[in-house]
């Protein structure tokens, strides 16, 4: 990936959050969760995103100049995460 250049970032039923060269539409970066992508957030500056499925966790990553990798899991207390929000302290 390079700055200043558009990707589109996107999660897919197969369990795929994948980065998208805006121009040339290939997919750049792919990580694989174990189950489908419900809901999906990113923070541009940080380059940190958390995706999460119809089960209890909730995937943080990170974008680097050569890979999309997995930070951590949060498992949360009861299956089936629909939204939620990336915060700033």
């Amino acid at each position: 990936m390079r700055q200043g250049e558009r990707y589109i970032l996107a999660g897919s039923e197969k369990g795929e959050v994948g980065i998208w060269d805006w121009k040339g539409n290939n997919c750049r970066e792919v990580l694989n969760l174990s189950e489908c992508v419900m809901t999906l957030a990113f923070d541009a500056v940080k380059l940190k995103g958390a995706a999460a499925g119809p089960g209890s966790a909730i995937t943080i990553f990170q974008v680097a100049k050569s890979a999309i990798t997995s930070l951590r899991t949060i498992k949360l207390p009861s299956d089936g995460v629909s939204t939620y929000a990336l915060l700033r302290a």
